[in-house]
């Protein structure tokens, strides 16, 4: 009897990829097929995609691509760490310009899940002066908003990963020291408790020890080769007991 490849779609930003940083071969997602495939007895094929939106509409948009794309048995959905900074930040600022004129209010509180035509292309979250901004969110209500936003996007990617018949998995985010520790703080104690309601397998490598060490970062942004391995162990380990019984 022939044996169906598994196949594994991954939508994620840059850890997905080596970033001229680390080699193709050294990467979580390669280095976890290849354990796949030895455990489990049958080939694995990964497909990537790339989350590179702020908006609701577009994430969808992209996970229901990927899946008409490769018909995965598995997507899994990593959650950007700039996703969540836009999410729970409450001041923006446009590309151009300059000083106190750049600033604009966080667009989901403005727009809600569809925002005008050219207007994520025009704008970013703003990352100086991070800890005040995230207290500003925190003053303003913005980030009890921005909790009620995850949860109601994560229960959409899962309806629709049950329309579509394949098993739903998340990657956590994974914070380098670009990332303020306020913020890391606050997503530690306050948006991991959405993310795990959320009853969605989780590739944890948020909570984990060992991957918050400097240790494991090549630089402010991507993991390492041993952070990458790391990342490949904590992957196997979740997805294997789900993996077993895929046709």
């Amino acid at each position: 009897m022939i044996i169906n490849p598994l196949r594994i779609a991954i939508l994620g930003g840059c850890l997905n990829s080596g970033y001229h940083v680390i080699r193709l071969n050294q990467l979580y997602h390669r280095i976890m097929a290849r354990s796949l495939e030895q455990l489990l007895g049958r080939t694995v094929r990964v497909t990537l995609g790339r989350f590179d939106t702020h908006q609701h509409s577009g994430m969808i948009k992209r996970v229901a691509e990927l899946i008409t794309a490769c018909k995965p048995n598995m997507l899994l959905f990593q959650i950007r760490p700039d996703f969540l900074w836009g999410l729970y930040s409450a001041a923006w600022l446009t590309r151009d310009g300059s000083g106190f004129f750049r600033l604009r209010k966080n667009p989901h509180l403005q727009y809600g899940n569809i925002w005008p035509q050219g207007m994520e292309e025009s704008i970013n979250p703003m990352h100086r002066f991070a800890a005040q901004n995230l207290q500003i969110s925190q003053m303003l209500g913005v980030t009890q908003q921005a909790h009620g936003g995850l949860a109601r996007r994560l229960k959409d990617l899962k309806i629709l990963a049950e329309k579509e018949n394949i098993s739903l998995g998340l990657i956590s985010p994974i914070f380098g020291t670009y990332y303020h520790p306020q913020f890391q703080k606050f997503a530690r104690e306050k948006i991991f408790r959405i993310i795990t309601e959320s009853n969605l397998p989780m590739v944890d490598l948020m909570t984990n020890a060992e991957m918050i060490s400097h240790h494991y970062w090549a630089d402010a942004f991507h993991p390492n080769v041993a952070g990458h391995q790391l990342a490949a162990q904590i992957a196997t380990q979740t997805l294997l007991p789900i993996l077993k019984n895929a046709r």
